[in-house]
């Protein structure tokens, strides 16, 4: 039903008038408020950031941010030649990650036009290392004659727990679990007595990598276990629950592109790599590495993931929120 009080309200023309433009610009403002909610409903936007002049706080939204797969930074200086990788995570499908590095005052370096980006897509802990697996043989057989190894997932009172080195580990939200590539069908119930076995472990959440024991499943049955970061190759007849999917084409899709310098501003320099190929591969983590053409000194990075409006996306969008409203319902026993 309309807006409309002149039903019971006598209005003369000058008053009449005034009310009819205002009743049109409430309901222009409504569709307009309406139409943006909705399209940030179906193409958003996500930023993420990390500060090298406070590389421990809060705000810093990018992850496993370092030189060379070491761990370690070095307060943003960057050399010829060195890999700085990091990560994005998020569980939602993009078009494109635009990306901006900003140069510290004290960077002797101002030239980065022949530097280049590359992303790859995937879980984090997947592109750990690959190591020989008969350094881990006896953590394997333990794993494997427990109820609950390394990797299981546990359900007790009202949270669900990675079992992980002696810890349970909660997951912080459905979203979270779903992100992760966990399913509701491989959780299994632990009484009070097993459950204090365990002391508890960090929680995990939207930023995590998976824990010890996580076994990774690959679209050529391939599977992996995780283990102090790195990955280690199972034999064809492992048999494991609550195996994580993922694809080995994780390793060859990529997109890229060269960094330009930013003309609005002094020290900043961006580039925009296409997502479209990497919207199919399963995980929740965009992993972005870089090189530079000169010896630098960074101050941040800062980096958004769209979602371009396009008529698939619009249909993608909608059939992921579908499929997102099943998998967060938590089954309960």
């Amino acid at each position: 039903m309309w807006f409309d009080l002149t039903k019971k309200v006598s209005l003369n023309k000058r008053d009449l008038k005034s009310y009819k433009v205002l009743q049109t610009s409430l309901y222009g403002l409504s569709f307009l408020t309406a139409a943006y909610l909705i399209s940030m409903i179906l193409f958003p936007s996500q930023f993420f950031e990390f500060s090298f002049n406070n590389s421990s706080a809060k705000s810093n939204t990018l992850t496993a941010v370092n030189i060379n797969d070491s761990g370690k930074l070095k307060n943003g200086a960057v050399a010829v030649g060195e890999n700085l990788s990091f990560t994005a995570s998020s569980p939602s499908f993009f078009s494109k990650a635009v990306i901006q590095f900003e140069l510290d005052k004290k960077s002797k370096a101002t030239d980065m036009d022949t530097s280049k980006v590359s992303v790859r897509k995937a879980y984090r802990s997947f592109f750990y290392p690959d190591a020989d697996p008969t350094e881990i043989e006896n953590y394997i057989q333990a794993r494997s004659s427990q109820i609950f190894g390394d990797g299981s997932l546990a359900s007790y009172g009202d949270s669900i727990y990675v079992i992980s080195d002696g810890q349970a580990m909660p997951i912080d939200s459905p979203e979270t679990f779903i992100a992760l590539g966990y399913d509701w069908k491989n959780v299994m119930p632990i009484d009070a007595d097993q459950f204090a076995i365990y002391t508890k472990g960090s929680l995990l959440t939207l930023y995590s990598a998976h824990p010890n024991g996580t076994v990774f499943q690959t679209d050529t049955d391939k599977k992996y276990i995780v283990k102090d970061a790195k990955k280690y190759l199972l034999p064809a007849d492992f048999t494991t629950i609550a195996a994580v999917r993922v694809s080995e084409k994780s390793f060859e899709i990529a997109a890229g592109c060269q960094l330009q310098k930013n003309w609005l501003t002094l020290r900043k320099y961006d580039c925009s790599l296409p997502l479209d190929q990497l919207q199919n591969m399963p995980g929740k983590d965009y992993m972005f590495d870089s090189k530079f053409s000169n010896d630098i000194q960074l101050q941040a990075i800062n980096v958004e993931l769209k979602r371009d409006m396009t008529f698939s996306n619009f249909n993608l969008s909608l059939n992921n929120l579908l499929k997102r409203s099943k998998e967060n319902y938590v089954p309960t026993n």
